[in-house]
């Protein structure tokens, strides 16, 4: 189980962390497979982790406690501490539940970077089809556990939006992303 933990971590909706711990305290967690036993975490360690929260924005929330944040910036904290782990796979579900739109942006742009190299791999589970075309370069589309459709972003259509959503909607392609748009226009 271990040696598992050192290539897979995950983060589900159930938010799990100490509430006394310090912002800091708790995304430092994350390096806790590159640390010995018994000793404290290393400069490196520390360094990976105020560099982390340098780039996903939160560095001001450091010495702030867990329990004294917005759910919104907790799960930023977990999500950090999720990337902190540097394991080869990851598993998110619902990391932009919660989020404005300008962290979800941060959130997007932190989650490239860390797969930018090709040797990490991150499945996101969601239900938001605009978050992910932006962020994912391959989709698997479920419904009630059957695989409906797989690729690109570019299998985003008016016909699937419809078959798995029930909901008739306009997909129009953002003329700066080039990423597909869903503009809902009713609810069946």
């Amino acid at each position: 189980r271990n040696e598992l933990r050192k290539h897979i971590s995950f983060l589900t909706t159930e938010f799990q962390f100490n509430p006394e711990a310090t912002v800091f305290e708790e995304i430092i967690k994350g390096r806790i497979n590159f640390k010995k036993k018994f000793n404290p975490y290393s400069d490196y360690d520390r360094e990976t982790t105020a560099a982390l929260m340098d780039e996903i924005g939160i560095s001001e929330q450091a010495e702030k406690r867990m329990k004294t944040l917005s759910d919104s910036f907790i799960k930023i904290s977990l999500i950090a501490r999720t990337l902190n782990t540097e394991t080869d796979i990851i598993a998110l579900d619902s990391p932009d539940s919660g989020l404005d739109p300008a962290q979800k942006n941060v959130v997007i742009r932190t989650i490239k970077k860390y797969v930018m190299k090709g040797d990490k791999v991150v499945i996101i589970a969601s239900s938001d089809i605009d978050f992910l075309v932006k962020l994912c370069d391959r989709m698997i589309i479920l419904k009630d556990g059957t695989i409906i459709e797989q690729g690109s972003p570019s299998i985003i259509t008016e016909e699937l939006i419809k078959k798995v959503f029930r909901i008739n909607s306009l997909i129009v392609k953002n003329i700066v992303t080039g990423f597909p748009e869903i503009h809902v226009i009713d609810i069946n």
